[in-house]
C-alpha cells in the first residue's frame, strides 16, 4: 500500500468516525404570547374574546373594532358582577372559589385594559404624520441622509484645508 493511500484512508476514516461522535444539540423554545398578551388566571370564553378582540384591535384600529372591544369589556362585567352576586349568595368553599374568580377576573380586566387603552394611544400617535414607510426603511433613508450629510461635510473640511494651504 502507498503512502499516500494510507493517509488518504486514515483521514476519512477519522473525520467519518468523528462526526458520529458529536452529540445532538438540545434546542428549548419558551413559549410566549404572541403580543405580550396577559394571561387569564381563569379562562372564561369572556376573557378569550376580549383577548382576540384587543389583537384585532392592535392590528385594525378603527371605530367598529374599537365598539367591539367595548362590548366585550362589558361582557367581562357581566361576568365578573355574577360571580360578586354569586359569592354574596353562598358560603363555604363556593364562596371562596367564586371570590378569587372574580379577583382575578379583575385583574385580568386592568391588563387587558391598559393593553387597549396602549393600543388607542399608538394608533391615535400613528395616524398623525404616517407615511406608510416600515421602521426598517426610515432608518435606512435616515442613515442614507446621514451619511450624505457627512460626506458634504467632509468635503467642506477638505476645501477649506486646500485653501488655507495655499
Amino acid at each position: 500500500m502507498k503512502p499516500l493511500e494510507f493517509i488518504l484512508g486514515v483521514s476519512i476514516a477519522s473525520s467519518f468516525l468523528a462526526g458520529c461522535e458529536q452529540k445532538p444539540k438540545t434546542v428549548i423554545i419558551e413559549e410566549r404570547t404572541p403580543t405580550g398578551a396577559p394571561r387569564a388566571a381563569t379562562k372564561t370564553f369572556e376573557t378569550a374574546r376580549l383577548g382576540k378582540e384587543i389583537d384585532r384591535y392592535e392590528k385594525e384600529s378603527t371605530a367598529p373594532q374599537a365598539a367591539a372591544v367595548q362590548k366585550a369589556f362589558a361582557e367581562l362585567d357581566t361576568e365578573i358582577a355574577e360571580l360578586n352576586e354569586r359569592a354574596a349568595k353562598t358560603d363555604g368553599a363556593d364562596r371562596a372559589e367564586a371570590e378569587q374568580k372574580a379577583v382575578n377576573l379583575r385583574t385580568y380586566r386592568s391588563a387587558e385594559e391598559a393593553r387597549f387603552l396602549k393600543a388607542k394611544g399608538a394608533a391615535a400617535l400613528g395616524t398623525v404624520g404616517a407615511d406608510g414607510r416600515s421602521a426598517g426603511e426610515k432608518i435606512e433613508d435616515s442613515a442614507r441622509r446621514t451619511g450624505a450629510k457627512l460626506k458634504d461635510t467632509g468635503e467642506k473640511i477638505g476645501d477649506a484645508l486646500r485653501d488655507a494651504t495655499k
